[in-house]
């Protein structure tokens, strides 16, 4: 049966309408990306290696600890509380509480590494506390102690004059063993020696007097003196 041209066109057209209705195409490239982390390729294929779109969720981060360990180190001549370190929960406070012994005194604290607090003639401290705020990382305590480079210790009946205490780099320290009213000295007694005896003299002595020069750290003098009545 013979078609006119006009006909012919009108069929082509309606068939071309029903491909378009049933997602068909003809002679064109068409690549389509399948949810949020398609990519389309050079060759119109998808991606699985791309970056999610911002209409995804992001993939969740590792978790963070739940804890973290407080070391605590301390040394000879004192106390720490706690003693040798802690686990706090991610998000607490911890507090380490630094404690010279008897006759000692807190010589530097240092936390991480960075000094906090070092002692200095005159600023002699039995005691330091750090307080550590909501942790969030591993944390390092590190306490030392020190003493006075001069121990004076004296019996009762008497006096030592200055007491425990530490000269100038260099400077001079006089001291004094007084006897109260009643007593006098019987022996004074320096890094083991006996510098004095009562008993190689007739003579009642109630004052005995020693000096030191030129002093240089780390060196540490210990006296000892005995009084009796008489």
């Amino acid at each position: 049966m013979k078609r006119n041209p006009k006909e012919i066109a009108c069929a082509l057209a309606a068939l071309a309408l029903l491909a378009g209705a049933a997602g068909c195409s003809f002679g064109s490239d068409v690549a389509e990306g399948i949810g949020p982390y398609a990519e389309l390729s050079s060759e119109g294929g998808a991606s699985s290696e791309a970056v999610p779109s911002s209409s995804s969720e992001e993939t969740p981060s590792s978790s963070s600890p739940a804890s973290f360990a407080v070391a605590v180190d301390c040394g000879p001549g004192g106390t720490c509380s706690p003693a040798s370190g802690r686990t706090v929960a991610a998000g607490e406070d911890l507090k380490v509480t630094v404690s010279a012994g008897a006759r000692r005194f807190v010589d530097s604290v240092s936390l991480d590494g960075a000094l906090l607090y070092a002692s200095e003639p005159g600023d002699r401290l039995p005691s330091y506390q750090i307080a550590l705020k909501n942790v969030g990382e591993d944390h390092a305590v590190s306490a030392r102690f020190g003493r006075e480079a001069v121990w004076m210790d004296c019996s009762a009946g008497g006096t030592c004059i200055p007491g425990d205490t530490t000269p100038p780099v260099g400077g001079d320290l006089a001291l004094k063993f007084q006897a109260d009213s009643g007593y006098k000295i019987q022996t004074v007694v320096f890094a083991g020696d006996t510098i004095f005896d009562a008993d190689t003299t007739a003579s009642v002595y109630g004052q005995y007097n020693f000096a030191l020069g030129n002093y240089q750290p780390p060196r540490t003098f210990d006296f000892t003196a005995e009084f009796v009545a008489y």
